[in-house]
């Protein structure tokens, strides 16, 4: 749920015109975070103005040698007239290069419904390249660096306008790392650590 300034009234109003308030929040017992909303580089705006729209960077640190690999990326796009870009709520989904940070020509839906259009956006005949993408990849690493638990973690991350990658949350699980999201953009989940993987499970497999 979003808030915006209501200038003249100096209060903060959602999109069914409730204030922000301490009353509000009470409906809620002590089930909700508040925070400021993240104002997204316009290079990502371009895709949805009325959403956030967020990166899904897979990664897997070796249980061989500790190293953290980028194993696939995409951009998810929210629906124009929507706060958030899931594709649940509408949004689409687009392949991206993880060597590159460059944008597949292809969107995809909640049901891998295949089109190049989205928001009147023709991505079949478009170079997009996500900016400061080397930045964004080695931002990847240290925020993965930061959990000694999980080795798969699915990093949702967008670039601010101030060209600074912000970190916005991890997901962890076979449910919350998504394999679904790669597989739709036609890339392997695991990609080059597949057999890495793999092999591990089985070595340390619960008979």
């Amino acid at each position: 749920m979003k808030f915006n300034i209501d200038n003249p009234k100096h209060v903060y109003v959602n999109a069914k015109g409730q204030e922000l308030s301490g009353a509000f929040l009470q409906q809620y017992g002590d089930n909700w975070v508040l925070q400021m909303a993240i104002e997204q580089h316009p290079y990502l705006a371009q895709f949805c103005h009325s959403s956030l729209n967020s990166l899904r960077i897979c990664t897997y640190r070796s249980v061989e040698d500790e190293e953290i690999t980028i194993l696939s990326a995409a951009i998810r796009i929210g629906h124009e007239g929507s706060v958030v870009d899931n594709l649940h709520a509408g949004g689409g989904l687009v392949g991206i290069d993880v060597e590159t940070g460059k944008l597949g020509h292809e969107v995809y839906d909640q049901y891998a419904n295949r089109t190049t259009i989205l928001n009147d956006i023709d991505f079949a005949h478009s170079n997009f390249v996500i900016p400061e993408w080397n930045r964004i990849v080695e931002f990847c690493k240290q925020v993965v660096k930061l959990n000694h638990h999980c080795r798969l973690i699915a990093l949702d991350i967008t670039l601010d306008k101030d060209n600074q990658p912000r970190f916005i949350e991890w997901n962890v699980g076979g449910y919350g790392f998504s394999f679904w999201i790669p597989m739709m953009t036609g890339i392997t989940s695991l990609g080059s650590k597949t057999d890495e993987i793999v092999e591990y499970c089985l070595k340390h497999k619960k008979i």
